[in-house]
């Protein structure tokens, strides 16, 4: 029950704070101190290295579920706002996988926040700009 209440809240927050997170100019302390996940920080939970955010130490299998959720989550506001049309045609675990991929080769993946790389990987994975 606690689980499946925390995937509801994270899902909401993101969704709330979609544009904020997406489009904000904030840099690597700002972002930080608002909470915000990095990029770097979800490659480390992807791995299931111990990561600390918003005041939670998760690791292992925590840490990964946490990285699951977070990109299905972004994957799904993506599709919702039109802006990734990857989300029936890419099988979850793939998401994932491609996602930690372009993740692991970015040249700076520490200074993004997470949800602004995860969102520019899933519109090169299925952009929407395919009308025939």
């Amino acid at each position: 029950m606690q689980t499946s209440l925390k995937s509801w809240t994270l899902a909401i927050a993101l969704g709330s704070a979609w544009p904020v997170v997406a489009f904000s100019g904030s840099e690597g302390d700002a972002a930080a101190n608002a909470g915000i996940l990095s990029a770097a920080t979800l490659v480390e939970a992807i791995r299931g290295a111990e990561i600390a955010h918003r005041g939670r130490i998760m690791q292992g299998d925590a840490s990964a579920n946490f990285a699951d959720g977070y990109i299905f989550a972004i994957a799904e506001r993506a599709a919702l706002d039109g802006v990734w049309c990857g989300l029936g045609d890419i099988a979850p675990n793939e998401i994932v996988s491609r996602v930690f991929e372009h993740l692991q080769n970015a040249s700076s993946p520490d200074e993004d926040p997470a949800a602004t790389a995860v969102t520019a990987i899933l519109v090169d994975l299925g952009p929407c700009d395919q009308k025939g």
